[in-house]
């Protein structure tokens, strides 16, 4: 019976290091795809602030030689060009953003999902009160605490519990 018991334990800790195990190696991938998508939103951005730059720096070089009438259809034009052309990479960064926020909302949710697993594994159950009262009953027979055990298929620390308790209520 002690066997069994040592058994059980060694398998509820091993599975214990599985979960932890598999908790780090999710962490490790996610981590990694988060860094991938900081990277690409970063090199967006870059590029983004580049296309910036020159066009600005192209509006400064036209705006020398133009007049007043024309700097103001140039300008709109311009202004419309840089939105047309900054709405792809707006959409795309947009779009890992939300790739960001579903795997990190994914993440946290098998975070919850593993916690949970965690406690209802490492809850001992209770002995029911149907096996009290079989307990009871087969000592009063004069059957032994150990063939008990093994009968009910319960530790025999919990059965001399029962006895315990039926004794102090008495």
């Amino acid at each position: 019976m002690i066997i069994e018991s040592i058994y059980i334990e060694a398998f509820l800790g091993l599975s214990i290091l599985a979960l932890i195990y598999y908790i780090i190696v999710k962490d490790a991938q996610y981590t990694k795809k988060i860094r991938l998508l900081a990277t690409a939103i970063e090199n967006a951005n870059r590029e983004s602030y580049n296309v910036e730059k020159r066009i600005l720096g192209q509006i400064s070089e036209l705006q020398t030689g133009l007049t007043t009438e024309h700097e103001r259809d140039f300008g709109t034009e311009l202004k419309s060009g840089i939105a047309n052309a900054s709405a792809p990479l707006a959409e795309s960064v947009f779009e890992i953003e939300q790739s960001v926020h579903f795997l990190q909302e994914d993440l946290e949710r098998r975070m919850i999902l593993l916690e949970n697993n965690m406690r209802t594994l490492s809850m001992p159950s209770p002995i029911q009160t149907m096996d009290n009262d079989k307990v009871i009953g087969l000592y009063q027979q004069g059957i032994s605490v150990e063939n008990i055990a093994k009968e009910l298929r319960i530790p025999t620390p919990e059965v001399e519990f029962a006895l315990k308790v039926k004794k102090l209520s008495k």
